[in-house]
C-alpha cells in the first residue's frame, strides 16, 4: 500500500525464529497494512508464542477497516472464524469473503490470499477441453 506497509511487513520477518510460510506472509501482510494495526500489532499477535490474540478484536482502537483486516488476517493464519474454543464470540458470517471483500481494501485482501496460499496471479489457468472441442456449460 505504501512505504510504511512495506517496511513493517519486512520488519516482522526480521525476528529470530520467524517462519516464512504462507500463514505468516498473509498474516503479516494484513497486520502491517493499516496504521492502526501496525501501531497495535502487539494487541493482535504474539511473536514469542507465534499466536494471534483473539482479544485484539475487541480493542477500542479498532475501526471498521481495521476490524476487517484483523478478521481476514486471523482467518488466513489459523482458520479463526469467530469461534473461540467452546463459545462463538462473533458470528462466523463476519469471516466470509462475502462480508470481507466488500471493502475498499479488497485488492490488498486478495493479495494476502495469494500470499497465504502461495499462488501468484501470473499462473496460467488452463481450461480442460474434452474431446478437443469446447463444450456447453449446463446448469
Amino acid at each position: 500500500m505504501d512505504k510504511e506497509h512495506r517496511e513493517c511487513y519486512e520488519r516482522l520477518f526480521g525476528g529470530s525464529g520467524c517462519v516464512n510460510d504462507g500463514y505468516h506472509r498473509g498474516l503479516f501482510y494484513l497486520l502491517s497494512l493499516l496504521p492502526d494495526t501496525r501501531q497495535h500489532i502487539k494487541d493482535l499477535y504474539d511473536d514469542k508464542k507465534d499466536e494471534i490474540h483473539i482479544g485484539g478484536l475487541d480493542k477500542a482502537w479498532q475501526t471498521g477497516g481495521s476490524i476487517g483486516v484483523t478478521r481476514l488476517a486471523f482467518n488466513l493464519f489459523s482458520g479463526f472464524n469467530g469461534f473461540d474454543g467452546d463459545k462463538q464470540i462473533e458470528p462466523a458470517s463476519r469471516y466470509t469473503p462475502f462480508e470481507l471483500m466488500e471493502s475498499p481494501l479488497c485488492e490488498y485482501f486478495l493479495e494476502a490470499c495469494w500470499l497465504r496460499f502461495e499462488h501468484t496471479p501470473q499462473l496460467e489457468w488452463q481450461m480442460v477441453i474434452e474431446g478437443g472441442e469446447d463444450e456447453e456449460w449446463e446448469m
